[in-house]
Order: C-alpha cells, then structure tokens, then sequence
C-alpha cells in the first residue's frame, strides 16, 4: 500500500515541477504600499535600463525581481519582470542587474539535479511627464 501511495504524490512533484520551470518567480516590494498607484494597460511598454537612467524624470514606485531555471528562457524572464512593473504602475525598470545560482534538488531517492538559476532585479519607475511613456 505505500508503494501505491507514493506513486500519485511522485507524479504531482514531477508535474509541478514542470509548471514552475515554465513561469519565472517573480518578487516585488512597493515602496508606498498604502498608495499604490494603478496598473499600467496590458501591453503598455515597460523600458529597462541597466547603467543608464532615462532622461525624463521619474519616481521610484518599487523593485521587482524574476528568476527562472536554466529550461526558462531569458525573454520569459524578461516578461515576467516587465509584466509583474506593468502591474505595479510603472513605466521602466532602472538599475536592472543579472544574477544566477546554482539550484541542486532531489526529486526521488538517490536521484540529484543541478542547474542554475537566472535571476534580473531592478527598481520600477514611473515617470512624472506623460509624454515620456511613449
């Protein structure tokens, strides 16, 4: 009977497994959480600046992070981080960095995966002029 039990609860870890490898993780912190500002439309450019900081000004509303395993591709993880500002209220993303780990886990009894994890964070941004959302 444990044998029988154990097999539902394999293929349940396993398919999880694969749904998380298709989604990035994504964190954010609002930094005015009492007040936050609407979600820009579905769609809605969503800029990222690594060294360079726009030119129009700006506030900062908050950082987000996505990190996805080595079978994401780095264009999910982009729009889950462009997705998650979007939803946030903001116009870009400053400062963007990438990062990676090492991930082992263990799925079954003597049975080991390694693989990396991609990791881009930055700070969302609004800008305080209209026209420099397009």
């Amino acid at each position: 009977m444990t044998g029988t039990r154990a097999m539902p609860s394999r293929i349940t870890l396993l398919m999880t497994a694969a749904l998380v490898a298709c989604a990035p993780g994504v964190r954010s912190i609002l930094f005015d959480a009492a007040h936050p500002l609407p979600p820009r439309p579905p769609g809605a450019p969503v800029r990222m600046f690594s060294t360079e900081r726009p030119q129009c000004p700006f506030d900062e509303i908050g950082t987000v992070s996505a990190e996805g395993g080595s079978l994401l591709s780095s264009e999910k993880i982009v729009q889950g981080l462009q997705d998650r500002a979007r939803a946030m209220g903001g116009d870009a993303i400053i400062g963007v960095t990438q990062g990676s780990r090492s991930q082992t886990s263990t799925y079954a009894p003597g049975r080991v995966t390694t693989g990396s994890m991609t990791t881009l964070t930055g700070t969302v941004i609004r800008f305080t002029d209209p026209s420099c959302t397009r």
